[in-house]
């Protein structure tokens, strides 16, 4: 078809150089566009109905179809693409030179698209639908706390916008509109907190890192793929296994705060390693709102109070109040835990660092032309321009600003990841390595009706249409609740085969066997998951009681304790807003050992004070 068009073509321009003059219309020609431009359109549509599609299938086969008819659609745009002028913003130009060899950077000016290129666009489709549901949510509930600082506040159903009312109680300083953007950072940051279980930090040791790095021939460390602070994950990682260090929170939720329109920061602060070389930390986001920059701590899930439970300071008011970063020092009463001082010291908020984050892909020339093409319905955030965004960030003395490079790093990460993983079949020394892999991620690429119920879930698929005869989110997790007698039953129950892609086809039978073995391994870890994310469904739709009891009963159920942070940080939520203060008190200060323990203690004494007054 392309050759008979080309052809074509070059007779009809042919004729034009011939005859010198301009000839009368073609209708051969009208064809020919009519063509062109419907080959367009259906290998693009083609392309981001994968992407909006909620229902998941093999992940490679989803690489393959988007990228491939994007690279169709580029083929066919390239003339005009050519035309446009571009050129690469200057801020992105260090980082790009720098990780070169990463072919997602290398094709910066290019107009073809990778496999990888699919995850990105599917990341920013599910992070804009999840942000708009989360802002556009009237389910209070979960900000019990919130209404009890507002002075106990009770709605009269009269608020156009009821967190942003109480958000102007807290800060009578705020106009409408910017008590409606603090709001939204509110709860987009809450939203974090509550459904990305927080992880320690990958501080290893130089053993620690010759044993865990998994090509002995890169000497950076997320380039030879061994695990560090905020690179392991892509945001849509950190939303798909409901994991991630405060570093890679902090990432979901400053791309969650630019794709509704508000530019966040993270902050960065200056200390001495244990030989006394200056090295930069990185501490909190710092979303800009009415030309300040208002601080959320992720690892603490909560935002920097400002001298008061819950009320979220600024960086200028930090500066003038240093006693409040103090104040969060927890006391002997509250913990005998080593490492109970904050750890960021006054002395160091006047020399700050304000990261920009964007990836990659968001500075390509390749998703600036795609998303100048998309149409209404599919339009999505793809592009960032780091000049535009440094212009607009607030000036203060004590902050310089700079790019990020951890969205790199992390690509970095997972082309080491990816290649050794590759190699693991063959070597054992690989596949000991990678042992986190097989146990936390490759279960969940292989089970496509999870993932499709995690897709659900970020869009709020919580009811199903009458006469539609595809499951919800909550009834996906549940049927992923397999019981001891279905996992036992998968050796003989062909349907079940079938529904998780089991063909034996050209396998033995030992092969076949092996493999069965193996999915019912992955459906108890899948069980345990559905579970936990079923509380989730529950808690957005504001059924906080039956949160409550499925969550219950997973903390009484043995097994696998993945979640084991989790489950009580959601129950003491849940407990705080059917304002059951007590008990949720009594899990957040008897939680000592979870990831979160700081913050959750923070969390308790703020609600004490709260609750004292009533």
């Amino acid at each position: 078809m392309k050759q008979y068009i080309f052809c074509v073509l070059s007779f009809l321009l042919g004729l034009i150089l011939v005859a010198g003059c301009r000839p009368a219309p073609d209708p051969m020609l009208d064809m020919l566009d009519s063509q062109l431009s419907t080959l367009k359109t259906d290998d693009l549509s083609r392309s981001m109905e994968l992407v909006f599609s909620e229902e998941r299938f093999d992940q490679g086969q989803f690489q393959q179809k988007v990228s491939s008819s994007l690279n169709r659609w580029a083929q066919l745009e390239t003339a005009q693409a050519s035309a446009e002028p571009w050129t690469l913003d200057p801020l992105a130009q260090p980082l790009v030179e720098q990780y070169a060899s990463l072919p997602v950077v290398s094709r910066s000016e290019e107009m073809s698209y990778l496999n990888s290129d699919a995850y990105y666009i599917q990341e920013i489709a599910w992070m804009e639908k999840l942000a708009q549901r989360i802002v556009e949510s009237d389910n209070l509930k979960v900000f019990e706390i919130y209404r009890l600082a507002a002075g106990n506040y009770q709605p009269t159903g009269q608020e156009e916008d009821v967190m942003a009312a109480m958000m102007n109680r807290i800060h009578p300083d705020l106009s409408g509109e910017q008590a409606k953007q603090l709001a939204s950072a509110v709860k987009l940051f809450d939203w974090i907190v509550r459904n990305v279980q927080l992880t320690a930090v990958a501080d290893l040791s130089e053993e620690e890192v010759e044993a865990q790095r998994l090509n002995p021939d890169v000497e950076d460390p997320a380039g030879s793929g061994t695990p560090g602070l905020g690179y392991q994950r892509f945001p849509w990682q950190v939303l798909m296994f409901s994991r991630g260090d405060y570093v890679e929170r902090a990432k979901a939720f400053i791309l969650m705060m630019n794709l509704v329109g508000l530019d966040a920061v993270m902050l960065a602060t200056h200390g001495e390693d244990e030989n006394g070389k200056r090295v930069e930390q990185l501490w909190a986001p710092a979303v800009v709102i009415g030309g300040e920059y208002y601080l959320f701590d992720t690892k603490l899930g909560l935002p920097i109070p400002a001298g008061q439970p819950v009320k979220v300071a600024t960086l200028s008011e930090l500066r003038e109040n240093p006693d409040w970063l103090t104040q969060l020092d927890l006391t002997a009463e509250e913990s005998l835990k080593e490492g109970t001082n904050y750890w960021v010291t006054p002395d160091q908020l006047d020399d700050l660092v304000g990261l920009v984050y964007f990836s990659p892909e968001a500075v390509a020339r390749r998703f600036e032309y795609l998303e100048s093409k998309l149409t209404a319905g599919r339009q999505l955030k793809l592009a960032t321009n780091p000049t535009e965004v440094t212009a607009r960030l607030p000036k203060t003395d004590g902050l310089k600003i700079a790019m990020w490079d951890i969205g790199f790093e992390t690509h970095a990460y997972r082309q080491a990841v990816e290649e050794a993983v590759k190699k693991a079949v063959e070597v054992d020394v690989l596949r000991n390595k990678l042992a986190w892999y097989f146990t936390n991620e490759a279960y969940v690429n292989d089970f496509t009706l999870y993932r499709t119920a995690r897709s659900k879930y970020f869009n709020g698929n919580f009811e199903t249409v009458r006469g539609d005869l595809k499951a919800n989110a909550i009834e996906l997790f549940y049927a992923l609740m397999y019981d001891d007698d279905r996992i036992t039953s998968l050796g003989t129950n062909k349907g079940l085969q079938r529904m998780l892609g089991l063909y034996q086809e050209n396998a033995s039978v030992m092969e076949f066997r092996q493999r069965i073995e193996s999915v019912q391994a992955q459906m108890r870890l899948v069980r345990r998951d559905a579970g936990y994310f079923l509380a989730e469904c529950h808690v957005d739709e504001g059924n906080v009681g039956t949160a409550i009891n499925w969550l219950e009963r997973l903390r009484a159920t043995p097994g696998d304790n993945r979640w084991e942070d989790g489950i009580n940080y959601l129950l003491g939520r849940c407990y705080e807003a059917r304002k059951e203060y007590d008990e949720a008190i009594q899990i957040y200060s008897n939680d000592q050992e979870s990831v979160q323990f700081y913050g959750n203690l923070l969390r308790a004494r703020m609600l004490k004070q709260l609750t004292n007054t009533l």
